[in-house]
């Protein structure tokens, strides 16, 4: 939202009051936004006995219920002149959004949004 749809940002915020994940903690750099996709990377799943097969699984299965609560969300409260369709395009526009395998897992789920309309099933 900071990004691609700064003009609702704070009224979008204010709804919201999503948590921000930053690097001060585990990573050398200081004060950077972290992208979410770092914590799955091999090293700490690992270190936490976790597979990577299963943690895909499960990111699927979050992946489609947040493309579902996402666009329910912006269809209900959508903040400003912010709709579902201009996040879901930013998504997918944005590369830290789809890069690794995970952020493939996520652009599929958000390219088979776009055929959706109304709220979709919750």
């Amino acid at each position: 939202m900071y990004t691609h749809r700064r003009v609702d940002y704070a009224a979008f915020r204010v709804l919201t009051q999503y948590p921000k994940m930053d690097r001060t903690v585990g990573w050398v750099r200081t004060m950077m936004m972290a992208n979410p996709y770092e914590i799955f990377g091999f090293d700490l799943l690992a270190s936490r006995g976790l597979h990577q097969e299963d943690v895909r699984q499960r990111f699927a299965h979050w992946a489609r219920f947040m493309i579902v609560d996402l666009r329910h969300f912006f269809l209900e409260h959508g903040p400003g002149t912010t709709t579902w369709p201009n996040v879901r395009n930013a998504m997918l526009s944005d590369h830290d959004c789809t890069w690794d395998p995970y952020g493939a897992i996520l652009q599929q789920y958000l390219d088979q949004d776009r055929g959706v309309t109304g709220r979709g099933d919750r």
